[in-house]
């Protein structure tokens, strides 16, 4: 991508005016140079409220409203993203199970090279690190990774987990999460084991199948997070289901391929969707990325997937890298659209 004709920009004032200052002239060829033009000559009005939310990420209770709608206009976080090359990790690292939260910490900052890990609870700690090594393994270690991640700050918003790319950060809803396990009993009760596997629905399939008859006869072996998948599974299930109670089961996989997208979570599937958005963002152009939010719609209406990803283009890219990660295998239409949008490479 090339950004023509930035004339006489000056460094001193941030100004696209001719001025006696210092200044350059020229084409800008590379998507990193033109990127930190753009956040430089924003960098002065914006600088206090990045500290301010780098800030609020620290503090457990919040209840700002005005901070609240500035979150979520993604539109204006996205214009102030940047973007950089891609971390270089080891090509294969080894994950254990940290014992303490200082292990766990000494993983994420040494291992994964993330700056500022601000989760607190173990278990947490454990499967953030965990979802992250298996992304990195995949990559090779070439990958675009936050600079932090920390608990969400705002309890009334509904997401489970995002990804800022303001502060470059990954934000853990552990509040959502676990009212999410906590519905888990309901939808035993409501649902049989027959009707939610009636279909194999793609990758995945036995897996689930494994961790419901868990949850149906020794739910004190499933962990908080195996929890968390089927719960997310289930309701991915049972909108499948009202879409092919009337179709021939052959219809429903072609070549291995699920022609409704991915429906059985596992435990990482947060972490991989929202380091999608991560590697998204860092790899292209923050102002192809604002752009992304209004535009192409049409694209992705007559996709054969689930309603989520067709939100708009930056969710479709980071629930496609999220389901290639769980081993889901995509129609052609879905793939090629994704390898258009994409300007990372992805492993074979």
């Amino acid at each position: 991508m090339k950004v023509s004709a930035i004339n006489s920009y000056n460094y001193k004032t941030h100004s696209l005016k001719q001025t006696s200052e210092p200044s350059f002239e020229g084409k800008l060829q590379l998507k990193e140079t033109a990127n930190k033009v753009f956040t430089k000559k924003n960098l002065f009005e914006a600088s206090l409220l990045l500290v301010l939310l780098s800030k609020l990420t620290d503090i457990a209770d919040i209840d700002v409203s005005e901070i609240v709608d500035f979150v979520k206009n993604t539109a204006i976080i996205s214009f102030f993203a940047v973007t950089e090359s891609p971390k270089q990790l080891e090509e294969n690292i080894e994950f254990k199970k940290a014992e303490t939260i200082e292990e766990a910490r000494a993983f994420a900052q040494e291992k994964l090279g993330i700056k500022k890990f601000k989760i607190n609870d173990l278990e947490y700690a454990n499967w953030v690190n965990e979802g992250l090594t298996n992304i990195s393994n995949r990559f090779k270690g070439n990958v675009y990774f936050p600079r932090k991640i920390a608990y969400y700050p705002f309890k009334q918003l509904p997401g489970l987990a995002c990804y800022w790319p303001m502060i470059d950060s990954i934000l853990i809803n552990k509040n959502r999460i676990e009212e999410r396990v906590s519905r888990l009993e309901d939808l035993l009760q409501e649902n049989s084991y027959e009707d939610l596997t009636k279909y194999n629905l793609g990758k995945g399939y036995d897996d689930f199948c494994k961790k419901l008859t868990k949850a149906y006869t020794e739910p004190e072996s499933l962990s908080l997070f195996e929890k968390y998948s089927l719960v997310g599974s289930i309701y991915h299930v049972k909108e499948r289901i009202k879409q092919l109670d009337n179709k021939n089961p052959n219809e429903i996989n072609t070549n291995d391929i699920n022609i409704y997208g991915n429906v059985y979570e596992n435990e990482f599937e947060t972490i991989y969707h929202e380091v999608g958005h991560c590697f998204d963002f860092k790899s292209d152009m923050a102002f192809v990325k604002f752009l992304d939010l209004f535009r192409g719609k049409s694209e992705l209406k007559n996709l054969q997937i689930p309603n989520y990803p067709k939100t708009n283009r930056l969710e479709f890219v980071a629930s496609i890298f999220s389901g290639i990660m769980q081993g889901e295998k995509y129609q052609d239409d879905v793939m090629n659209l994704y390898k258009e949008l994409i300007k990372f490479k992805m492993p074979i």
